[in-house]
């Protein structure tokens, strides 16, 4: 039994990763992709997570930045690597393993069932198995955030990023549904945001803030108990 899991599991993902939507799915990713970064910004900056003036600060203002970790890398690349690297990490990282390997059956499957690519929404396995992985992806943030990664505790745990984080990963569902199972199609709309918030809007920053709290924080707690 589990050699066939993960034979068929193999499938999903090489299937995912050779599938490319055609010029409609692709407008309709594009669509979704605009969409949801538009709504989980408008969200993010009236509910106060981000301030979009305040908190601009885009990669090429950093580059001869002495301060800014990791600034004697920053002069021998080109601003841009740091942006486009979301789109592969951990965009198409985690939308490889998310969707790519957990969503079964894969969309393709459906589609040349049902002869036509609005087949994946008439398939009621595959729409409940996706809506189960998108709120497990989500809830894992804040359980990392307290087990494996606590820099990102407190970011993680916020209901603001939270919200969010639903929104983006949903639309990355979308895609990778309309797209009739293209992994590529979901990191396109999951890297969007990702590169938005980290690299032009703070998030790096924030993350780094979360992780200095929290070792301070860790120290305060040490020095109580001696």
């Amino acid at each position: 039994m589990t050699q066939s899991w993960l034979a068929a599991a193999g499938n999903r993902v090489l299937l995912s990763l050779t599938t490319f939507p055609n010029l409609g799915d692709s407008i309709n990713v594009v669509i979704i992709t605009i969409a949801t970064t538009a709504t989980a910004g408008l969200i993010a900056t009236t509910s106060g997570f981000i301030d979009p003036i305040e908190d601009f600060d885009p990669p090429w203002r950093r580059r001869h930045d002495d301060n800014d970790i990791g600034s004697c890398c920053h002069r021998f690349s080109h601003w841009s690597m740091k942006p486009i690297s979301a789109f592969f990490f951990p965009s198409l990282a985690e939308e490889f393993f998310w969707r790519g390997i957990l969503i079964a059956p894969h969309p393709s499957e459906v589609i040349a069932t049902n002869a036509a690519t609005s087949g994946v929404f008439s398939s009621p396995m595959l729409l409940r198995r996706a809506g189960l992985v998108l709120g497990i992806h989500v809830l894992l943030h804040p359980l990392a955030g307290y087990t494996c990664w606590p820099r990102g505790r407190k970011v993680f745990c916020d209901w603001r990023f939270l919200v969010s984080a639903t929104i983006v990963l949903g639309g990355a569902t979308l895609s990778y549904l309309v797209s009739g199972g293209s992994v590529w199609a979901a990191a396109l709309t999951h890297g969007l945001p990702v590169a938005l918030w980290r690299d032009f809007f703070g998030g790096e920053a924030l993350l780094m803030k979360s992780k200095t709290e929290n070792e301070n924080e860790n120290d305060t707690n040490s020095g109580e108990k001696t």
